[in-house]
């Protein structure tokens, strides 16, 4: 595993047990980018996953990133500012 990929995690786990969405949020765009070919899916499925799950309790700006950065992902109708 990858240095950026441990500390990807790491920060994302951190974030999940504290409700920092914002540091979850990066750390998955971090993650998304640091990994390459059927390993990004993964990255990308767990965020799809991850994003549906929190959007709730998600800064306005965070759902900003989020769209900018995954929002092929995510359903039509996910969280319209």
């Amino acid at each position: 595993m990858k240095q950026t990929n441990f500390s990807a995690k790491w920060e994302r786990l951190c974030s999940c047990l504290f409700k920092d969405t914002s540091r979850a949020l990066r750390a998955l765009i971090r993650e998304d980018e640091s990994t390459v070919g059927y390993d990004r899916n993964d990255v990308r499925a767990k965020a799809k996953q991850w994003l549906i799950a929190h959007w709730p309790s998600m800064a306005a700006e965070d759902i900003l990133l989020a769209k900018d950065h995954f929002g092929y992902l995510l359903p039509l109708n996910w969280r319209s500012l």
